[in-house]
C-alpha cells in the first residue's frame, strides 16, 4: 500500500519537476520527500523521473502514474464534497438555464442522475434562449446556465464547464431536394441559400463561426438572408426554401415542413458547456457538475 500523502507528494513534484520547490509547497524536508518518491517507484516497479543535475523530467510510466494519482486525489476530493452535503441534510436548490430544445438530450439525463443521487436537492429549470440565460445568469438569477461556447463573451467572471460535443446540422425545408438524406456534408450546400441569426440580437460570434466554416471549404452561398431567432427560423426556411445551420438539438423544435439533418464532417460540432459565475458559494454547483462528467463520461473518453 501507497501511503495517501504520498501520492499527493508525487502529484507536486511531477507538476513542478523540483524536489526543492515541492518540499516547500509541502512543508517537509527534502530527503523525506526524496525516500516516499523512492518508494513510490519501488511499489510500482518502475523508474518514474528521469533527471540529471540541472533536469528533470516524467518517465512514460511516470506520467501514467501521474494522470492515475490525479484521478485519486480528484475522486478523493469529490467523495468528501458529497458527504459533506449528506451529512448536512441539506436541501438546498440550484436554479438552472437551459433552452428548451436541449432539455430532452442534456438537461434531462442530467437532472434523473441528481434527483437520483441528491434527493435532498431541488432543481429549479428555466427555460430560455441561450443569450438570455448568460444575462440573467450574470445577474444572479440563476446558478447555470446551458450553451454552447461559441455564444459566450469572454469574462473573467464565469467559468465555463464543457461536457459533451453538440453536431451541427442543417435545417431545410421537408421537400428540399436534399431533405430525404440521413446525414449531409458541408460541400452539399454549395449555391444554396443560407439563413443566418440576425447579429444584432447577439448571434454575431456564431454566425462568424458558421461562414467560416463554409469559406474553409469554399462554399459560398448563393444569397444570405437573416432570421430574427431561433424560434423563427422555420418560417424562414419555409418562405425563401435556404437552408440554416442549427445545433442538431433544434431538431425538437418539431415542425411538420422542415426537416433536421445532422452534419457528419468532423469539425462541425461545438462544445456544450455549463456556465456560472465564479463567485456563486452555492455548494450544489460542483456536485452538480460532478453529476454531469459522470452522464457524460463516455463522451469526454471519446467513446
Amino acid at each position: 500500500m501507497i501511503h495517501f500523502n504520498y501520492i499527493k507528494e508525487y502529484v507536486m513534484v511531477a507538476e513542478t519537476l523540483n524536489f526543492s520547490r515541492a518540499a516547500d509547497a509541502l512543508f517537509i524536508t527534502q530527503p523525506a520527500l526524496s525516500r516516499h518518491i523512492a518508494k513510490i517507484e519501488e511499489k510500482m516497479g518502475a523508474k518514474l523521473f528521469d533527471r540529471d543535475t540541472r533536469n528533470m523530467e516524467l518517465t512514460e510510466a511516470g506520467l501514467i502514474v501521474y494522470d492515475k494519482f490525479v484521478e485519486i486525489l480528484n475522486a478523493y476530493e469529490c467523495a468528501k464534497d458529497q458527504i459533506a452535503i449528506l451529512s448536512s441534510g441539506n436541501h438546498g436548490i440550484i436554479k438552472i438555464h437551459s433552452p428548451y430544445y436541449w432539455t430532452a438530450d442534456y438537461t434531462e439525463p442530467i437532472l434523473l442522475q441528481f434527483s437520483a443521487m441528491y434527493p435532498n436537492y431541488t432543481t429549479q429549470i428555466i427555460s430560455c434562449q441561450p443569450l438570455t440565460g448568460m444575462e440573467q445568469m450574470l445577474n444572479k438569477e440563476s446558478d447555470l446556465c446551458l450553451s454552447m461556447d461559441v455564444n459566450v463573451e469572454p469574462d473573467i467572471n464565469i467559468e465555463c464547464f464543457p461536457f459533451t460535443y453538440e453536431k451541427l446540422s442543417v435545417i431545410m425545408r421537408a421537400d428540399h431536394s436534399l431533405s430525404q438524406k440521413n446525414y449531409m456534408k458541408l460541400e452539399e450546400l454549395k449555391d444554396h441559400t443560407l439563413i443566418l441569426l440576425d447579429g444584432k440580437s447577439g448571434y454575431g460570434k456564431y454566425n462568424d463561426l458558421i461562414l467560416n466554416l463554409l469559406e474553409r471549404r469554399k462554399i459560398y452561398p448563393q444569397k444570405i438572408v437573416y432570421t430574427q431567432q431561433i424560434d423563427t427560423v422555420g418560417l424562414d426556411v419555409k418562405k425563401t426554401n435556404g437552408i440554416c445551420i442549427m445545433p442538431y438539438g433544434v431538431r425538437h423544435m418539431s415542425r411538420d415542413y422542415i426537416r433536421t439533418i445532422p452534419l457528419e464532417d468532423h469539425d462541425c460540432a461545438l462544445p456544450m458547456c455549463f456556465y456560472y459565475r465564479m463567485d456563486n458559494n452555492n455548494s450544489a454547483i460542483p456536485v452538480f457538475l460532478q453529476v454531469v462528467s459522470k452522464v457524460f463520461q463516455k463522451d469526454k473518453d471519446g467513446a
